[in-house]
């Protein structure tokens, strides 16, 4: 899976301010998620969530969402990470994947 710098400075870091100092959570919640569902609108989009790891109101998640697709190149499938944000629940109507 892949960050670009535009997409983590100009969408990122400006539209979801908590998260500029939390790249390594998103990096954490890509590689090591508690939680992976699918996404409810785009079906090549799927959410992972770290749980419980950030605010101190607790029960504040990390949400990142990666879309899927394939390089044009390799034909390998790929994974681009498309925002990132700190939420306080997990969305109800995603369909689960995976979990912890």
């Amino acid at each position: 899976m892949v960050l670009t710098a535009a997409r983590w400075n100009d969408h990122i870091r400006l539209d979801h301010g908590e998260m500029a100092t939390k790249l390594d959570l998103i990096e954490l919640a890509v590689r090591e998620p508690d939680v992976i569902n699918y996404d409810v609108s785009l079906m090549h989009r799927e959410n992972f969530y770290l749980l419980e790891v950030t605010g101190s109101q607790g029960n504040r998640h990390v949400k990142v969402c990666v879309e899927f697709g394939t390089d044009p190149e390799t034909g390998a499938e790929i994974g681009e990470v498309i925002t990132a944000y700190v939420t306080h629940s997990v969305k109800t109507k995603e369909v689960p994947k995976w979990r912890r």
